[in-house]
């Protein structure tokens, strides 16, 4: 009996989850309207202004683009994250509907950590193209190869780890 109780208890504990998901779920929404502004802004750079386009205007809305881009896989993740957690914790169910499982596919938490780390690398990809963009051809120094070495060593303890698709 005593042993019932406890397992009532320890299931009914996942529901604290809910919290990560919730909090994940507005994380998503906010990377998405965050990501809609560098997009406008992009377009500001570009068209506002003098009526012209310029290399400067060009360069800056490529940088906001690329910003845009990383922002809004930022929310994508956020929103995969949520899918999943919900999924692998809150709606147990093996009868879960097929349109929320096709569109989630984490099916455990190794799973859900991969594409965590995953998103890591491409950030920092992201970021290093950012700061290549904004490197004036005259001031390349050899410091600013540590991201992109960084970046790389990264990927490659990635793939030595055997991470592999498993779509």
């Amino acid at each position: 009996m005593a042993r019932y109780k406890i397992e009532g208890a320890v299931n009914r504990l996942r529901f604290v989850s809910l919290i990560a998901v919730i909090a994940s779920g507005l994380g998503s929404i906010l990377m998405f309207f965050i990501g809609a502004i560098k997009t406008w802004r992009a377009y500001m750079a570009y068209f506002g202004g003098n009526g012209y386009e310029s290399d400067a205007s060009a360069k800056q809305t490529i940088i906001y683009m690329i910003q845009a881009l990383d922002i809004f896989l930022i929310g994508l993740v956020l929103m995969i994250f949520a899918g999943a957690i919900y999924s692998l914790f809150i709606h147990i169910e093996e009868s879960a509907s097929a349109a929320t499982k096709s569109w989630v596919k984490v099916r455990s938490i190794a799973e859900l950590k991969r594409i965590l780390v995953e998103l890591v690398l491409v950030i920092l990809f992201v970021r290093t193209l950012e700061g290549a963009l904004g490197i004036e051809p005259d001031a390349y120094v050899w410091e600013n190869l540590v991201l992109p070495l960084g970046v790389l060593m990264l990927a490659l303890a990635y793939k030595l780890m055997g991470y592999k698709n498993q779509d």
